[in-house]
């Protein structure tokens, strides 16, 4: 995989700590957005520009076409054409599973449309009857029509859609080289929107070759199911319900307009280095999470997460929560995917930096000497047991030789020996 990174922000001054949200900035983001415009198709006239677009034509016009060009019984019948060699069109389909593991699903933009009967069939409505008259209700078929609109514009604009990770799967399960798919549900999700792992996150396919690997990417888009995710899509199938789609130029696009982009009213990006930012949790494993934040996809480990030592991140984070991070460095990275290549931004943030730190107060408050009671936290391979007091303050025990043997979430009383002012750490033994 190509790489390259460069520095793009400064550290910032210091200034009022603020909780930068998608929310608080969407208005300066929408304001001085790209002048790539963003096309909404909400009805069947605003679909003539995705035919138009992508090169297609409405079967419709193809007949109307070909009923102005018949001729009539006074006229002298054309001459006969000479047959041309059968074009891209009329070549035989692929299917669903030939697309994927060709992968031709995940480079260009297009939308393919169904022919006149299947669309006809698609959007058949239902109507109920009223004293003011005859109105169309909404049911699968209309609701399956927006939705496909919606992300054919997505297509067409390379407008930011959002879904959520509900399930995975292989295009084809018999074919160990196969491509795994992340399902996600757009909506009501009449239309199923797959996006492959390798535009899901970024990793470096090199490194995760055979079956170790395979499961390790398993293992990473598990950990993501019931998150949300932002897509782009790249080709939608009306006939078959189905639309590919890409996490990363989404990912793109959205880190670039709160990282990189100076605004007009400030003259510098949204998001700078030392900012307090909101975060979705959209990944956890028992020694980090990941969160998206405004773009950027940060993994953060547990000594970041806590002031406090933690056993397992599971235990106190959820994919779902929205979590307040400081971000700490910020930089960019061009990285290359199959034919693809996106400039994604790679940000280093702490969480338990974005809240007081609860061990000062604590520290000062507890004595050598002191006998008091914690829950036991974690438990090292190096011998040593970590009791979490009042959810503030480790206290740091030796492995007990004789008595009850310590577990996890066991409460415990214990002495004060020694404290490290330096590093607010204190120490002790276990007397009960």
């Amino acid at each position: 995989m190509a790489r390259k990174k460069e520095s793009v922000i400064e550290t910032a001054n210091k200034e009022e700590p603020k909780v930068i949200t998608e929310e608080n900035s969407a208005a300066t983001v929408m304001d001085e957005a790209t002048d790539e415009e963003e096309v909404a198709v909400t009805s069947d006239e605003g679909m003539e520009d995705v035919y138009a677009s992508m090169g297609e034509v409405k079967d419709d016009k193809t007949e109307a076409s070909a009923d102005a060009e018949t001729p009539s019984e006074t006229e002298e019948p054309a001459k006969p054409k000479k047959a041309r060699k059968s074009s891209k069109a009329e070549r035989p389909e692929l299917t669903q599973e030939q697309i994927v593991e060709n992968a031709t699903a995940f480079y260009a933009h297009s939308t393919k449309i169904a022919d006149k009967e299947t669309r006809r069939n698609l959007r058949r409505s239902k109507h109920i009857i009223t004293e003011t008259g005859s109105e169309e209700i909404e049911n699968r078929n209309t609701i399956r029509d927006e939705e496909y609109k919606e992300l054919a514009g997505s297509s067409v604009s390379k407008r930011i859609l959002t879904g959520t990770i509900t399930g995975m799967r292989y295009a084809n399960p018999n074919n160990e080289n196969s491509i795994l798919l992340a399902l996600v549900q757009y909506k009501t999700g009449s239309i199923q929107v797959c996006i492959p792992s390798f535009l899901l996150f970024d990793y470096d396919e090199n490194d995760f070759g055979g079956d170790r690997g395979r499961a390790q990417i398993e293992e990473r888009t598990i950990q993501r199911l019931g998150s949300r995710v932002r897509f782009i899509v790249r080709q939608v199938y009306q006939k078959d319900g189905i639309a590919y789609a890409d996490s990363l130029e989404a990912m793109a696009k959205t880190g670039y307009e709160y990282y990189q982009r100076n605004t007009a009213k400030t003259g510098r990006p949204i998001v700078r280095e030392n900012d307090i930012v909101q975060a979705k949790v959209i990944a956890t494993a028992r020694n980090f999470i990941v969160v998206d934040a405004l773009g950027a996809e940060i993994r953060i480990t547990n000594e970041h997460l806590s002031y406090t030592r933690l056993s397992d991140a599971r235990k106190k984070f959820q994919v779902g929560d929205d979590v307040n991070i400081v971000i700490k460095e910020i930089t960019q990275e061009r990285v290359t995917k199959r034919k693809n290549q996106y400039d994604l931004m790679k940000v280093t943030a702490s969480l338990r930096e974005a809240e007081d730190d609860p061990r000062i107060e604590k520290y000062a408050q507890v004595r050598i000497g002191d006998i008091v009671t914690g829950k036991v936290s974690f438990i090292d391979d190096r011998g040593r047991v970590f009791f979490n007091i009042d959810d503030k303050i480790d206290c740091v025990c030796k492995y007990p030789e004789y008595g009850k043997a310590p577990v996890e979430g066991d409460v415990r009383s214990m002495k004060i020996t020694e404290k490290n002012d330096e590093q607010m750490h204190i120490y002790g033994v276990i007397i009960r």
